[in-house]
């Protein structure tokens, strides 16, 4: 999902002309950019687990495992590109019209960090690009 499109506040699903919001501006309901897992074989096979979300606006690409399939790459490009530095911990309620899974709307309040300062999370801290390796902790395969 395009950097621009992050966190974007969507207080209701219908424009002032009465027409309904593009399914691409709907992007703005998801947050960040996430990292999903979904089995293709076995009883949970086709199933999404969400496995990690990404910096403020930032793109999560890879991923990559190590032939041993005991260590997963993956990177956080550009963090901070639509909001820079996250000056003195700025943050703002956002409002987003969600629909449960039976269709029914309700209103949900965010309160979202304007800018980045991953990896580090000090404040004033510029964000930085990264890779990031996960290992299990008993050295099997992930």
């Amino acid at each position: 999902m395009s950097s621009d499109k992050h966190n974007i506040p969507i207080p209701s699903r219908t424009k002032a002309d009465g027409t309904a919001v593009s399914q691409s501006d709907l992007r703005g309901l998801f947050g960040n950019n996430s990292i999903w897992f979904i089995p293709t074989s076995g009883a949970n096979a086709g199933e999404a687990y969400l496995f990690g979300y990404g910096p403020m606006d930032s793109e999560m690409t890879g991923p990559f495992f190590t032939p041993d399939q005991q260590t997963l790459f993956i990177a956080a490009q550009h963090p901070g590109e639509i909001g820079g530095v996250r000056e003195n911990m700025a943050k703002e309620m956002r409002q987003y019209a969600m629909k449960t899974v039976n269709g029914e709307m309700f209103m949900q309040n965010r309160e979202v960090p304007i800018g980045s300062n991953w990896p580090t999370k000090g404040e004033n801290d510029p964000p930085k690009p990264a890779v990031i390796a996960v290992r299990r902790m008993d050295g099997s395969a992930i």
